[in-house]
């Protein structure tokens, strides 16, 4: 019943992507859904995002990570409503681990190219996390790493066959 609940929630994300912004950093926020009334708490500006999408560089225009029940989930949004997504357990240790399923894992990638949703199918995409510092008493913390996936389409998409999502880098907090 979780597993259905988490991606229906995924999906719902993917529904609503990615570039290191060097110059001036994007505004981000985090949300804190556990229930201890922190939500909506801006982070500092330091978030940082990256990728390409068939090989030209994903250009964000936000970074927002969420938390909710163990899961962090890291939204880049991009112009014409395309979105890179990322779920992954916040206390996952460092180390490359691959996607899994995008409906029954505990870690997925997603894009939306604007139209439609794509997801990654299992062992079509890794994830390398270099750097998790998740506080075990609190909900606040840090987490850095590279991925790559291939994105196909649902059985419900009217869009592009898939998308290779290449070079990701990402480094942000969460609270």
């Amino acid at each position: 019943m979780k597993r259905i609940f988490f991606a229906a929630l995924a999906l719902t994300l993917v529904f609503m992507a990615c570039k290191k912004e060097e110059v001036e950093p994007t505004t981000n926020t985090t949300t804190n859904n556990n229930g201890n009334g922190n939500t909506n708490q801006p982070t500092q500006p330091t978030e940082e995002f990256y990728a390409k999408v068939d090989g030209v560089e994903f250009v964000e225009t936000d970074v927002e990570v969420t938390y909710n029940s163990g899961t962090l989930t890291i939204k880049a949004s991009g112009p014409n409503n395309t979105r890179i997504l990322l779920n992954v357990p916040k206390q996952k240790a460092v180390g490359t681990y691959s996607f899994s399923n995008p409906f029954v894992g505990d870690l997925g990638g997603y894009y939306n190219d604007g139209d439609s949703p794509y997801a990654c199918p299992t062992g079509t995409g890794t994830l390398n996390i270099t750097y998790n510092s998740p506080s075990t008493f609190s909900d606040e913390g840090e987490i850095r790493g590279f991925f790559s996936f291939d994105a196909e389409e649902y059985e419900f998409s009217t869009g592009n066959d898939s998308y290779s999502i290449t070079e990701g880098e990402f480094s942000v907090t969460y609270q």
